[in-house]
């Protein structure tokens, strides 16, 4: 598990796409990500399409979310070289 992995995760009765920000101490940090459209979006981050995700995608920064491990359903796609700006 790093920074940049994709997963599946249970969030409020919920199943949502999130990329992992962050890992203090057990408890991760992650990020809720939505399919790109061509609509002006606010707060969010386009990361392309990683192999595993079937669109286009971006990060919606202010959808984030501390879970545990347990919370991971599946692991489904990878970003290579994350850089921070």
């Amino acid at each position: 598990m790093k920074i940049g992995d994709i997963f599946l995760v249970k969030v409020y009765e919920k199943v949502v796409p999130a990329i992992l920000l962050e890992v203090i101490d057990g408890l991760l940090f992650v990020a809720q990500i939505k399919p790109h459209t061509l609509e002006p979006q606010k707060s969010t981050l386009l990361i392309g399409q990683p192999e595993g995700l079937r669109s286009k995608s971006v990060i919606m920064l202010y959808r984030t979310y501390t879970i545990s491990a347990l919370d991971i359903v599946k692991n489904i796609a990878t970003i290579d070289n994350p850089k921070s700006v």
